[in-house]
């Protein structure tokens, strides 16, 4: 009965692991995508304000 016990005990335990190791591959995800965006966004209004002061000259 204690073996049992302490073998669910693992196996919850390696449940919790395998979600905190999952969540935080999501999150690290979700940061470098949003990073990326942000970067290419600020690329293409960068690109925007060369050209128009090109255009003014």
């Amino acid at each position: 009965m204690n073996g049992k016990r302490q073998r669910s005990f693992g196996s919850a335990w390696m449940h919790m692991v395998r979600l905190v190791a999952v969540t935080m591959v999501v999150v690290l995800l979700a940061a470098f995508l949003i990073f990326q965006y942000s970067n290419y966004e600020e690329q293409k209004n960068n690109q925007q304000l060369k050209e128009s002061i090109l255009n003014e000259q």
